[in-house]
């Protein structure tokens, strides 16, 4: 696939070594696969799994380099280290002398079958941008926006309007992926995310949890806002929730930071609603699109 990349506003100095402790390596590896799920559902695809291992080779997962016996340190940091943008490993080769690619990776570790990687890079500092997901190529008929930080927004963005890039985020046959960025003491983020079908490494199939689940609906006297809390939980890496009341949304919210548990509060005004019985839907998904929905049901009475 063609490399995706992202031209500096300046010329870049060459990199000399990473100093690399940050950028939300975790963090950032989440956002990207968030977008990239949110882009394949928006456009009627299913959501792709998580490979935990994909992750790491994608980050900084030593392998060592047939032809010369050096060890490099995964797709993302040894981009950013040794200064180069390629599918093809910098000053690797195969034993018929052609180029070392995650592909040769892979199969030596038994992924076998359909592999694709993207890979970018970009300058762009640690803010906060809002990604518009499930567009065209050309960045039109939009389906949804979400928030994220410049740079992960920035290189989803390139990839989405490429159509290589376009083909691997989308493609159909894959059912599992890993996404990694690292940071260049020039400042470049560089970017790996490598997608395959099937594989020897476990899968993250793990739901997030929802549990927590409190109000003040027993107590709340009249002219009184019912509040309602719920916590959230999961063992990688929560990505979005939303919350309704009588199947009407009432909030929504995105995890883009290193979140493995959060909570949320929900303020009713009893005085809207009709008397009976009502219900508070609590939705909380991760990144490798599980979703887990609870409830809680309150009386209204007049």
């Amino acid at each position: 696939m063609l490399a995706a990349t992202i031209v500096p506003a300046f010329a870049a100095a060459p990199v000399s070594a990473t100093t690399y402790s940050g950028f939300h390596a975790d963090f950032t590896s989440m956002s990207l696969m968030r977008l990239t799920n949110l882009d394949r559902h928006a456009l009627g695809r299913r959501r792709l799994k998580v490979d935990q291992y994909l992750v790491s080779l994608a980050r900084d997962l030593p392998f060592t380099c047939p032809s010369n016996g050096n060890t490099y340190r995964g797709r993302a940091r040894d981009m950013a280290a040794r200064d180069y943008l390629s599918h093809a490993i910098k000053g690797c080769k195969t034993g018929s002398g052609g180029a070392y690619t995650v592909q040769n990776l892979l199969r030596r570790v038994g992924y076998s079958t359909y592999t694709g990687e993207n890979i970018g890079n970009n300058n762009w500092p640690d803010t906060g941008a809002t990604y518009r997901y499930g567009c065209s190529i050309y960045g039109t008929r939009c389906k949804g926006s979400t928030t994220s930080t410049a740079p992960v927004a920035t290189v989803e963005k390139m990839w989405m309007r490429s159509s290589g890039h376009r083909a691997n985020i989308l493609n159909t046959s894959y059912d599992r992926f890993g996404c990694a960025a690292w940071n260049a003491s020039d400042g470049n983020k560089y970017f790996s995310c490598i997608f395959a079908k099937g594989g020897p490494k476990k899968l993250d199939t793990a739901y997030p949890t929802v549990g927590g689940l409190s109000d003040n609906s027993a107590t709340a006297r009249k002219g009184t806002t019912l509040t309602f809390q719920a916590s959230f939980a999961d063992g990688f890496r929560l990505s979005d929730g939303w919350v309704k009341v009588d199947g009407q949304g009432r909030g929504s919210w995105a995890y883009d930071l290193d979140v493995t548990s959060a909570g949320q509060t929900l303020n009713v005004d009893p005085t809207k609603l009709a008397a009976g019985t009502h219900t508070v839907e609590w939705t909380v998904r991760d990144v490798a699109g599980h979703v887990t929905r609870r409830t809680v049901s309150f009386e209204v009475n007049r």
